[in-house]
């Protein structure tokens, strides 16, 4: 296990979620929330359109081969067809290692309301920036900022909010056993990391397969992102 994830340049992330879920508390569902797997570079409108890459559908495949025995995994992704993709790589490979898993649900919302305003939206912050990975990290901090259209986006903290409100409904019919793992995309992910938790998008944004780990606790949470253990007070709203 690791061949591919080792092979590529964003492969240390996710073998990092790997490693750290091996330190969650036995006895006690968690959440795994990552991006999906890798995709062609956007090079124009419409991105929701792009699908996995054959070598991202292997990694997905791989990182649910690497997840830790012993727990029930019911994944969820969002109606965009590479988060489908990668959530059903990663079923295949959980089951290849031996564990339960399937496809739980499927998130009933957006991050946009207009997938096309949002589209168009990136198109001409790409064509300021010139790159790829400079225009998302800016339009991510720009959304989280309140400064990007709310004809293009749910308010980030609105967002995050609703987020959090299926996560947490979820749990409530968890056994001890589960893990709750949501494939999402990198403003999902940034979105979640900031509200939840306070911690700002690393400045490389979030790469596939990229995101954290929570294990609820009674009066803090437990969070691993990128390799760092940290215990975090619940939001204020988590309606606890």
């Amino acid at each position: 296990m690791g061949h591919v994830l080792s092979s590529v340049n964003w492969g240390t992330l996710p073998l990092s979620i790997l490693q750290s879920v091996a330190e969650l508390e036995p006895g006690k569902p968690a959440i795994i929330h990552i991006r999906h797997t890798e995709r062609p570079e956007m090079s124009g409108p419409n991105s929701n359109a792009l699908l996995s890459t054959s070598l991202g559908r292997e990694a997905a495949i791989e990182f649910g081969e690497g997840l830790p025995a012993g727990r029930s995994y019911r994944v969820y992704h969002t109606m965009v067809d590479r988060a489908k993709q990668s959530a059903e790589s990663i079923v295949e490979g959980i089951k290849r290692g031996g564990n339960r898993a399937a496809i739980a649900g499927i998130f009933p919302f957006r991050t946009s309301y207009d997938p096309q305003a949002m589209d168009d939206y990136l198109v001409r912050v790409f064509r300021r920036c010139g790159d790829e990975d400079v225009a998302v990290a800016e339009m991510m901090n720009r959304w989280l900022a309140g400064l990007a259209p709310q004809d293009v986006f749910h308010p980030s903290g609105e967002f995050a909010r609703m987020v959090a409100e299926y996560a947490i409904l979820r749990l409530e019919n968890a056994t001890p056993d589960t893990i709750d793992l949501y494939v999402t995309h990198d403003t999902w992910v940034g979105a979640t990391l900031f509200h939840w938790f306070g911690l700002p998008i690393p400045m490389d944004g979030v790469r596939f397969l990229d995101g954290f780990i929570l294990q609820p606790l009674e009066e803090e949470m437990a969070v691993w992102f990128r390799g760092k253990a940290m215990r975090i007070e619940y939001p204020h709203w988590w309606g606890l």
